[in-house]
């Protein structure tokens, strides 16, 4: 195998982990969130809809945060190289 695609195939363990986690703490959040919803209907269609959108939200700013860290990480070593 050569370095390019060692380096895709990384890229798309990443990804894929990252999508996992995502997942993974945005559906037990969403679980936890759930699980002491209100009893009325028009209230409960609100607050089921607010809270997948914040189980989904909170894990995906992380991940994003720390790609980005990553990445400047990196243009940090490449810098040190020059």
């Amino acid at each position: 195998m050569d370095l390019g695609k060692k380096s895709f195939i990384k890229k798309v363990i990443n990804i894929l982990l990252s999508v996992v986690f995502v997942l993974f703490i945005g559906g037990n959040m969403f679980y936890c969130f759930i699980a002491g919803a209100p009893n009325d209907r028009g209230t409960l269609i609100k607050y089921v809809f607010n809270a997948a959108m914040f189980s989904l939200l909170l894990p995906s700013i992380i991940c994003g945060c720390l790609f980005y860290i990553h990445y400047l990480h990196g243009l940090i070593d490449d810098m040190n190289k020059i």
